[in-house]
């Protein structure tokens, strides 16, 4: 790099305008090496009018002789071009948004370029690069695409997908040239997904695909994930692993494959929705929000995602785009100038209201949903100006509504047994046992929630099923009362000290399963924390449901022993 090249890489990264950018090329591209043009094409694509320059109608004259004079040094200088100079062109054509034909000879010189050096990129140039053809619209099935996915599976399969965890060990030992980064790992996986690859047909792809959802389940399991990488990572293994024409509940259900190479990407696929979606739980989605990184996109992202996915995210998600659906509603109100709606004290004001009176509790009830659509208006009612009057009132129960509506179709539309739960129960029934379904709420709100994830389907006789909203109707009891677990142990046909009991709270599940006696109380324990020493103590203790088949086995295994 000659002296002059430095003064002007130093005068085009003062420059804060594309403008400025431009007018530089202009006076000396033809004095350009490729790491000025790499430096000018960042410049461009950060600026504030980079992309109104590209938009203009025939494109800028500037830009496309920097396009063609960065293809001609990348062609002439092949075997000599960094790694990461490639990649650097490669994102800031993407980010600048010039689109694959512009960029076209430079596109295919890069090509050439990385046959000679794709075993070079570290995992950030990985990352870089493969989003730039994402952005650009590379083709798939092109050389360049192949060529990067074959070195991001290289680089994953040789350990440097790390947990990303952000401990402070970890980041002493992070080595840029071999680590992935929980956004590079994110990335990766939106690029392929964005260029239109499929984990079903994974052909080229296939030991990426291994290597990359491997490092999305780790990285997951670590709660390395911010809310972005979280939304994208998500909808990208939804988008690979499912087709446009796949139902729910086959999308990454059992493997029905005809290769090793698709079933081993859809059984990753698996493991790393599984990890994303168990990860966005309650305490995540109040951490990304104080953090303030957790966007209304994000949320119907995951929403979405594990809908297609057929996988259970945490009942924040639907909090989550309730609290915007109702805060749309409020400004687009005619005539208030309430200003912007606060949605964190929004959804703090609602459930405040909600966990002290989920439903009413008068002697003639107001309907479930028109009571809740309520509690959703009262907690708008509280950030709008007491003068704006009756329109208002209005305006704000109708938002309240519209908020409700929101809730329940976006809950019930992507609401679904928790993975493995299928195969648990199908895994006791071949072991014999008697199965019943104990569930707390309002009656018609979990008879909507059995309906739509099919529990029918596992629980065939209609008495398994035991909602404890409708024991309250009857003048019984709902969990934690003694009452309905040993309901439960007379419909199963069994003695209490023969039942087991699983569930997921301490206090509703575990305890009161202990304190009836039952033979054993499983506790469900995503998060893998230890019970309070003072709080009842369950027997056994699994970080989700698909291990209850191995202590269904132990337990009848003790019972063979004693006979």
């Amino acid at each position: 790099m000659s002296q002059r090249q430095v003064q002007i890489n130093t005068e085009l990264a003062r420059s804060a305008l594309a403008s400025d950018v431009l007018a530089i090329v202009r006076r000396s591209v033809a004095e350009f090496n490729v790491v000025n043009c790499g430096t000018a094409l960042s410049r461009i694509a950060r600026a504030p009018d980079g992309r109104r320059l590209v938009a203009r109608e025939g494109g800028d004259p500037d830009v496309a002789s920097l396009l063609a004079t960065a293809a001609g040094l990348v062609r002439h200088h092949a075997r000599h071009v960094e790694s990461r100079q490639l990649a650097s062109l490669l994102h800031a054509c993407g980010k600048l948004g010039v689109g694959v034909e512009a960029a076209a000879e430079l596109v295919s010189a890069v090509e050439r370029a990385t046959e000679m050096h794709a075993s070079k990129f570290n995992p950030q140039e990985l990352a870089n690069a493969v989003w730039g053809c994402a952005k650009l619209g590379v083709r798939v099935d092109r050389a360049l695409v192949r060529l990067l996915g074959d070195a991001a599976a290289a680089s994953l399969r040789r350990g440097g997908a790390g947990s990303g965890s952000g401990s402070r060990d970890e980041k002493k030992k992070f080595d840029w040239r071999v680590d992935w980064t929980a956004q590079g790992v994110s990335n990766v996986a939106w690029a392929f997904a964005t260029l239109g690859a499929s984990a079903r047909e994974p052909g080229a792809f296939a030991q990426l695909f291994h290597a990359l959802f491997s490092a999305i389940e780790r990285k997951a399991s670590a709660g390395a994930f911010n809310a972005q990488e979280t939304a994208n990572a998500l909808w990208a293994v939804a988008r690979l692993a499912a087709s446009a024409d796949d139902a729910v509940h086959q999308s990454i259900g059992p493997d029905n494959s005809d290769s090793d190479s698709e079933g081993s990407a859809l059984r990753s696929a698996r493991a790393a929705a599984s990890a994303l979606a168990s990860s966005t739980t309650g305490s995540w989605f109040e951490r990304q929000r104080k953090e303030g990184g957790l966007e209304s996109q994000h949320v119907a992202n995951i929403a979405w995602a594990c809908g297609k996915l057929g996988l259970a995210s945490d009942a924040r998600v639907a909090e989550a785009n309730a609290t915007a659906a109702a805060a749309a509603a409020l400004s687009e109100r005619v005539g208030l100038a309430a200003g912007p709606v606060d949605r964190a004290r929004l959804l703090a004001d609602f459930r405040a209201m909600f966990s002290r009176t989920p439903w009413d509790p008068s002697p003639d009830p107001v309907e479930v949903g028109a009571w809740r659509g309520a509690l959703w208006a009262r907690a708008l009612a509280l950030q709008v100006p007491p003068s704006e009057g009756e329109q208002a009132a209005a305006a704000v129960a109708a938002a309240g509504e519209a908020a409700q509506t929101a809730f329940d179709g976006h809950r019930l539309a992507h609401l679904v047994f928790a993975p493995g739960a299928r195969e648990a129960v199908a895994h006791a029934r071949a072991r014999g046992l008697a199965l019943v379904m104990i569930t707390n709420g309002h009656h018609r709100v979990q008879r909507d929630k059995l309906a739509a994830v099919r529990a029918h389907e596992l629980f065939p006789d209609p008495n398994s099923i035991i909602v404890g909203g409708e024991e309250v109707l009857r003048g019984g009891e709902e969990k934690p009362s003694r009452s309905i677990f040993l309901k439960g142990c007379g419909v199963a046909g069994c003695a209490p000290h023969e039942a087991a009991h699983v569930g997921d709270s301490l206090a509703t599940d575990v305890q009161r399963g202990v304190g009836a006696a039952l033979r054993a109380s499983v506790w469900v324990n995503p998060a893998g924390t230890s019970a309070p020493p003072d709080a009842a103590q369950p027997t056994h203790v699994i970080r989700s449901i698909a291990g209850l088949s191995d202590v269904i086995d132990a337990l009848l295994g003790e019972d063979a022993a004693e006979t």
